[in-house]
């Protein structure tokens, strides 16, 4: 009976003793090693925020003057689509062939959710089931250059447009859909 009531005075002895430690330990570690905590500490703040940031943060609005259609001639279409509320886009892409043979993939009155590092691919996919959905075949046109407004890029390196079936918004950190527009041929 007497050991039983013995035991919890016990633990709390070795835990405070542990406590106790554990301060000391830390009292003494060499002054590199605090430097070293506190900079792994910031770098590690400052990388978190650049991946979390873009969800509270606006992205770029962009107003380019778009070739008219009196000097281009519309190959492909399509429309943005919704993935859920944090992956997401509203508003058009065309692919047009210029008068003096240049290829451009346009966006249309579009905006984008915001997120760290989108790139722009052309996939041999026309549809995504949802944001953990690989990128399949694929052309990288780059970094998207903003996520409101009208904007261009140009198509360079494609040969054969028809084996590609959507424009990809996709996250390169996370490696996540964030939204896509399925092609529709027009010619």
């Amino acid at each position: 009976m007497k050991i039983k009531l013995l035991i919890p005075i016990v633990n709390v002895f070795i835990k405070e003793t542990n406590t106790n430690l554990m301060l000391s330990r830390i009292k003494s570690l060499n002054i590199w090693i605090k430097v070293a905590i506190i900079l792994v500490t910031i770098i590690g703040a400052g990388v978190g925020w650049w991946l979390i940031s873009p969800l509270f943060i606006e992205g770029e609005t962009l107003n380019e003057q778009l070739p008219d259609n009196d000097n281009t001639t519309l190959l492909y279409n399509g429309t943005f689509v919704r993935i859920d509320n944090t992956h997401w886009g509203i508003g058009t892409v065309e692919i047009i062939r210029t008068s003096d043979g240049k290829t451009q993939l346009l966006f249309r009155d579009v905006e984008i959710s915001n997120g760290p590092s989108l790139v722009v691919y052309l996939s041999k996919k026309a549809t995504f089931s949802g944001t953990g959905d690989t990128p399949g075949s694929f052309k990288n046109l780059g970094d998207l250059p903003g996520q409101k407004g009208n904007f261009s890029m140009d198509i360079v390196g494609v040969t054969n447009l028809d084996e590609y079936k959507s424009v990809l918004i996709w996250c390169e950190p996370f490696k996540v859909v964030f939204t896509f527009a399925t092609l529709s041929s027009v010619s």
